[in-house]
């Protein structure tokens, strides 16, 4: 993985598992072990992707889904999802190519501050975006459960008090309850199979297979029949009130179900009345096995790339610690007060990002304003973006800071070394080849982990 490739913050890479949507591992072990369960979920997100899958098992199910599906809200809202989600890759962008400057901007800052600190431009806390007040953070250091530190240059820093035992492993703790819901969702779904029941009442959460007929004012649509299709019930795959009329039929029963169609369907049926005559064949269920077991841990995580964790009891052990690193890193990384941040920072990080992105317009042969616009963004949101996420990067350098001053932290050579292979290099002078020499962001990725290990070591956690 080279450095380019990093879409967040280091503060967010507690491990190679950087948050519990991405718990399986690798996204592929999850995948390899439900080829035989229908992934319902993503046919209510997008209803095209289930009719592909659809085709290749039955002819003409295309079709027929095209009409009976339920058309989701979000799919009249493509275009703003669409944009939001752009936005989102720009900030990750952003985020990367204003780690590269922090140690440049502190001595830049620094560099003012010794010729003259009574002039430097300051932001405030009342402008600096905290998600604690000053108030709560001083009755917080009263009460022990929080830290005031200063940096040397007179930032005040406050953060959750990670030397206070008692009361990080109240907030770290997990459950028994916590730890077999992600198991059972992230782990043991994926080992699920669809098994037929004897039991002759189709009931929420079934898989009933059913043929289907529709029409309009007595005449059948394009679309509207079916035959042999598996249907979840409670997925919402088609539109609403379709499945709930099915809950209490009888295998082999047939009977008329009225639904209207959304006002933003498809055109030809926005609004329209239909009557469907459904017959249900047979009923079936997604059995998921009870427990995790040896042999469920030992191929899961040989499918991830992770054979260490062959057994249930490893598996289990890693996620409990992997849960208490996620909450522990919550609350001290993203919860902390700062008091100032010298505009000298904030200003360096968006003039990086501005170069960033016009190097980035002039390599696409178009103008800033034009490029911008491939993501959804007006000038006035990329400069909104640019000076908001310089604010929180100026901010988080302070943070570091603040912590490894107090804690007599520093970056050697090791430390840069287990930087350059953790980005996928062999050694530095590969890194080099890239990025030059003496690139401060490693020192920034090396500093950032060494205050994050620390910080977990004193509660028995490794940054693996």
């Amino acid at each position: 993985m080279k450095k380019e490739d990093l879409e967040e913050s280091k503060i967010d890479e507690v491990d190679e598992i950087k948050d519990i949507d991405d718990f399986d591992l690798d996204e592929e072990a999850y995948e390899e072990n439900d080829e035989a369960v229908e992934d319902t979920e993503e046919a209510e997100e997008e209803p095209e992707e289930e009719d592909k899958k659809k085709e290749s098992k039955k002819d003409k199910k295309k079709e027929e889904k095209k009409e009976t599906k339920k058309e989701k809200p979000e799919k009249k809202k493509d275009d703003s999802s669409s944009n939001n989600l752009q936005k989102v890759i720009i900030l990750l962008v952003l985020a990367l190519i204003c780690c590269g400057l922090i140690f440049v901007a502190v001595f830049l800052s620094n560099k003012d501050k010794n010729k003259n600190s009574a002039s430097a431009n300051e932001v405030s806390g009342d402008t600096v975006e905290n998600t604690l007040t000053l108030e709560e953070c001083q009755a917080n250091v009263e009460n022990g459960t929080m830290l005031e530190l200063t940096t040397e240059s007179g930032a005040t820093v406050y953060v959750y008090n990670y030397t206070n035992e008692d009361y990080i492993n109240e907030n770290i703790a997990v459950t028994d309850e916590e730890i077999d819901q992600i198991i059972n969702d992230y782990i043991l779904a994926g080992y699920s199979k669809i098994v037929s029941v004897n039991r002759a009442d189709v009931r929420t959460g079934d898989i009933a297979n059913i043929d289907y007929l529709g029409k309009i004012d007595g005449v059948a649509f394009d679309g509207g029949t079916g035959q042999g299709y598996d249907l979840e019930i409670g997925s919402g795959t088609f539109i609403n009130g379709f499945e709930d009329q099915l809950v209490g039929m009888q295998v082999g029963e047939c009977k008329d179900i009225t639904v209207t169609f959304p006002d933003d369907y498809y055109e030809e049926l926005a609004g329209k009345e239909a009557v469907f005559t459904v017959s249900v064949n047979s009923i079936s269920v997604n059995e998921v096995p009870s427990k995790l077991t040896d042999e469920i841990a030992a191929e899961y995580s040989a499918n991830a790339g992770r054979p260490e964790f062959n057994t249930a009891k490893k598996l289990r052990d890693f996620i409990v610690d992997k849960e208490k690193k996620d909450k522990l890193s919550a609350l001290i990384f993203e919860n902390y007060y700062v008091s100032d941040i010298d505009e000298n920072i904030v200003a360096a990080y968006e003039q990086e990002f501005n170069t960033y992105m016009n190097s980035q317009a002039t390599a696409a042969s178009l103008e800033l304003e034009d490029y911008i616009s491939y993501y959804g963004m007006t000038m006035d949101d990329f400069n909104d973006y640019s000076h908001s996420m310089a604010l929180d990067s100026a901010k988080l350098t302070v943070f570091v800071e603040a912590i490894a001053a107090k804690e007599g932290l520093t970056v050697d050579d090791n430390d840069i070394a287990t930087v350059v292979t953790t980005l996928g290099y062999e050694d530095l002078e590969s890194y080099n080849k890239d990025f030059g020499e003496d690139d401060p962001c490693l020192k920034y990725y090396a500093m950032q982990d060494k205050v994050m290990a620390y910080i977990y070591g004193l509660y028995g956690l490794s940054m693996e």
